[in-house]
C-alpha cells in the first residue's frame, strides 16, 4: 500500500478519507453482509469480512481498507474516498478470484443507496479495473486478489 501513502501529501482534503475511513469501511462491510456476499461481525471475532485488517483465518476472507481518495468537491458536499478490497483464498487461486470478481460486479456502478440505515449515502461506486488484480501470495501460499473503488459520498 505504499503507493497510497503520498496521496494525503498531494491532496490535503483526502485526510477525510483516512480519518473517517473506518466508519465507511465498517458500513461497506455491513452492506456486503446484508447482500449475502460476506459474513461480517463488527467485533472482528467471526465471519469472513474484516475492516482494516486481515487475520490468518479463515482462508477465504475479505479485508476492506481505506486508501485515501481524491479531494472533495469544492462546488458541492461530495467526497471521493477510496477503498481496497483484498480477497484471500487458498493455494488454489479460483476461490479468491471468484469472490473478488463477485464483489467487483456487486459494487461497480452501485448508485444511490445508504450503506446502513441512517448511515453514509453512497451516490456512486466505481472502479477502473475490469478484473481483480492478483497480489503476492501470503506466507501460507494463499492467493490474494485486490479490487479498488472510488466512492462518491456526502462530505460531512
Amino acid at each position: 500500500m505504499k503507493k497510497y501513502e503520498r496521496i494525503n501529501d498531494l491532496f490535503p482534503y483526502a485526510q477525510f478519507a483516512t480519518q473517517e475511513g473506518s466508519v465507511l469501511t465498517e458500513e461497506l462491510a455491513s452492506y456486503l453482509a446484508a447482500q449475502g456476499l460476506v459474513s461480517y461481525d463488527a467485533t472482528g471475532r467471526a465471519g469472513n469480512c474484516f475492516v482494516e485488517t486481515l487475520p490468518d483465518a479463515p482462508d477465504l476472507a475479505v479485508a476492506i481498507y481505506s486508501i485515501g481518495g481524491a479531494p472533495p468537491s469544492q462546488r458541492n458536499a461530495i467526497a471521493f474516498p477510496a477503498v481496497r478490497l483484498l480477497v484471500r483464498g487458498t493455494r488454489d487461486p479460483r476461490s479468491a478470484q471468484a469472490l473478488a470478481q463477485t464483489l467487483l460486479a456487486a459494487l461497480h456502478g452501485l448508485r444511490d443507496v445508504e450503506l446502513t440505515a441512517g448511515g453514509t449515502h453512497l451516490y456512486q461506486c466505481v472502479t477502473q479495473q475490469s478484473a481483480p488484480a492478483h497480489q503476492e501470495m501470503d506466507a501460507a501460499h494463499r492467493h490474494r486478489y485486490a479490487v479498488e473503488f472510488i466512492l462518491h459520498t456526502t462530505w460531512p
